[in-house]
């Protein structure tokens, strides 16, 4: 609808989540050199850059966060939605670049080459890495989801943080999870996105860290 996406046949509207989602796939896919559709991915951009507004709430908020990401992604800088939304933290959300919506700020700052802003703000995400730690917020959203998306952005964006340990705590409390059959579509798809992320930008380099399977 309208360049967006739904996450089912049946369902009324497009969906905030679903959209952002795809976008991220064709946006991978297309750095991987993938061939993708460009009259689809057009439309999903220009609904993605109507989705930018004055945030509701916080929902509001961590969804544009993704939104103004994807969309440096694909070379579309709208640095004035991205001030705002800052502010929106800033006066909304206590100590919100240590979410996940932070790591996304940072990264498009990074993407955008504003330094300052972007080591400022990624140093601050708070890592959930022991096993038991994985509060379920909704259907989309918990402690496990984060902490992976959070490898992905650092793997992409700021791989000189990744011999923080924490890091092959996450992944390791990740493929244990596969194993041991916790998961759902959404937890596994991250994890593939993560562990491909983190392998990518660790090819050329000797560390010494060991993941079990």
């Amino acid at each position: 609808v309208d360049g967006g996406f739904s996450p089912w046949p049946d369902y009324e509207g497009v969906s905030d989540y679903a959209s952002l989602y795809v976008l991220q796939f064709l946006t991978d896919a297309q750095s991987l050199g993938y061939e993708v559709p460009n009259v689809m991915l057009k439309k999903l951009l220009d609904w993605t850059r109507n989705f930018i507004k004055e945030p509701n709430d916080k929902y509001d908020a961590d969804m544009q966060a993704e939104a103004l990401y994807l969309l440096a992604r694909n070379s579309i800088v709208l640095t004035g939605q991205l001030s705002k939304l800052e502010d929106y933290f800033d006066n909304n959300v206590k100590n919100w670049a240590g979410t996940i919506s932070g790591a996304y700020i940072a990264s498009t700052y990074r993407l955008l080459q504003n330094e300052d802003k972007a080591q400022d703000i990624i140093k601050k995400f708070k890592v959930k890495a022991e096993k038991n730690d994985n509060q379920v917020y909704s259907d989309y959203d918990s402690d496990f989801v984060r902490n992976l998306t959070y490898i992905y952005l650092v793997s992409k964006h700021f791989p000189e943080m990744l011999n923080n340990p924490e890091i092959a705590k996450i992944i390791q409390n990740a493929i244990d999870n596969i194993v041991n059959k916790n998961y759902n579509t959404l937890s596994s798809a991250k994890t593939v996105l993560a562990v491909a992320a983190y392998s990518t930008a660790n090819k050329d380099k000797d560390d010494n860290i060991e993941i079990f399977i």
